[in-house]
């Protein structure tokens, strides 16, 4: 067999293990072990089902405990469907769930859950996150270089969620240690019950300090200031003298500075060759 037959047969492999309609079945080669390739890709397909709902369990349990067990096995299946997995490392499967739930007209009767899906991908990829220690030192350039020639960087991984709902109340209530006390998971209970009736929107902040990732919900004038500071590979952060520009009216810097160092979420200062 040559390399390219080799190839697409392997491919053919694949896509019947995704559950996903091939032509190359067709092929000879394919069919050359009769009952016993399909007894196996079966048992494959099986294991590739059950293996879609321990990784997106894993990785949206805040969306597990929302939706039920069954439901998100379901999901799950749904998503290894139409969204296989691209790559071996299969903590990196699952983040096109929130876009997924968006399209679901079985879930629009909870509208929040797209972004509780955002929050718990966000703590995900966080605690997948590389390390990445603080630099002190880089503090000193605050004080003695043109805040245009200074980038603020925050920590590898940090994410903002902005949601026109209580995202970070909802996932505060959703935690298994809100459940040990019954007077507390109740007080929970009527605080979310509250805010969705409220339609209380909230910006959560993760990151990962240690090995646990953490959400903060932050107040309304820091919002567009971490927004625009959240790393990202394709738009690096703007110089400081920019982002002090066109922060919120009620913006304070030093009050941002403190809580930023209390939690942990900066990098470090760095400097940058042009303003921006």
């Amino acid at each position: 067999m040559s390399m390219l037959e080799e190839g697409q047969r392997q491919a053919a492999v694949l896509r019947s293990l995704w559950g996903l309609p091939t032509a190359s079945q067709a092929n000879p080669a394919w069919r050359e072990q009769g009952p016993s390739l399909r007894l196996g890709l079966a048992a494959y397909q099986g294991n590739a089902s059950a293996t879609a709902e321990r990784v997106l369990a894993a990785a949206y349990p805040t969306v597990q405990a929302l939706l039920g067990d069954e439901a998100l096995a379901l999901l799950a299946r749904q998503l290894w469907h139409h969204h296989p997995p691209t790559q071996g490392d299969l903590t990196a499967w699952g983040q096109d769930l929130p876009d997924w739930l968006n399209g679901l007209a079985e879930v629009q009767a909870w509208p929040y859950l797209a972004d509780c899906a955002r929050l718990d991908w966000a703590r995900h990829t966080a605690e997948h996150a590389r390390d990445a220690l603080f630099e002190a030192e880089s503090l000193a350039l605050l004080g003695t270089q043109d805040p245009a020639h200074l980038r603020l960087e925050l920590r590898p991984g940090l994410s903002v969620i902005r949601s026109d709902w209580p995202v970070v109340t909802l996932w505060q209530a959703h935690q298994a240690d809100s459940a040990e006390d019954p007077a507390q998971a109740a007080a929970m209970l009527d605080k979310v019950r509250e805010a969705l009736r409220a339609r209380q929107a909230e910006t959560a902040v993760v990151w990962r300090p240690q090995w646990r990732a953490e959400v903060l919900a932050v107040p309304e004038a820091m919002v567009d200031w971490m927004s625009a500071l959240a790393p990202s590979a394709t738009h690096p952060a703007p110089s400081l003298s920019t982002l002090l520009n066109h922060a919120h009216a009620d913006f304070d810097l030093s009050q941002w500075l403190a809580m930023a160092l209390h939690h942990g979420w900066i990098w470090r200062v760095s400097i940058t060759d042009r303003a921006g």
